[in-house]
């Protein structure tokens, strides 16, 4: 693990989407490795650092287009890069919280880093552009209550979806996107990384403390 991390990482996503599909498909009655992320097993993968440029933003946008993975999880990534967010906010969104009239996405302080410093709530813009999306989102969402849920259910996206999604984008990318007719030859790249991307452009419009949140 501590020679290879990225890949542990992996191994861990995909047992977990094994064992979700084999609940969903009632072969096991219980997921045991439903809490269990690289991070609470002392995986460090070092993402923290990792970031796209210009060109790779648009070899990604190749890539989620095209690659075969739910459109709601399609969706939560792209808004994961327009805001910049940590990846657990989106997944804690209900639809109460987002108010398409207004054009505002209210993050609660309990689902957010900062507000168990500050216990405020952070308020975020809903563009035009950006309010397809969330529409979308909310008219595939098999639940009342939360914006993203697992294929088929009620129940609240699991923490393993969209780090398996990210993983299919990858093994897209790998594959199929070539450059003068080569393979592209790149950075290993995460969920965090479209955080990482976003605050790093964000940084030439405004302050550190702002584009922190």
């Amino acid at each position: 693990i501590p020679l290879y991390p990225s890949i542990a990482e992996r191994i861990i996503i995909d047992l977990r989407q094994m064992y979700e599909w084999a609940r969903i498909q009632q072969i096991v009655d219980a997921d045991p490795l439903r809490d269990i992320t690289a991070k609470n097993v002392g995986i460090e993968s070092g993402q923290d650092t990792r970031f796209f440029s210009e060109k790779e933003l648009m070899w990604f946008f190749t890539a989620l287009k095209n690659t075969r993975i739910e459109e709601k999880n399609k969706i939560y990534i792209e808004l994961s890069l327009h805001y910049g967010c940590r990846p657990s906010e989106l997944r804690l969104a209900e639809i109460s919280h987002v108010n398409l009239d207004f054009g505002l996405w209210h993050v609660p302080w309990q689902n957010h880093k900062v507000g168990k410093k500050t216990k405020q709530p952070i308020v975020r813009p809903i563009i035009p552009p950006i309010k397809k999306l969330w529409q979308r989102a909310i008219a595939l969402s098999g639940s009342s209550v939360w914006v993203f849920t697992n294929r088929g259910t009620s129940n609240q996206l699991d923490r393993s979806a969209i780090p398996a999604s990210i993983s299919c984008i990858d093994n897209y990318w790998r594959k199929k996107i070539k450059e003068n007719g080569k393979n592209i030859t790149y950075d290993t790249f995460y969920a965090y990384t479209l955080r990482k991307t976003a605050r790093t452009n964000f940084s030439d419009f405004g302050e550190w403390a702002v584009c922190e949140k």
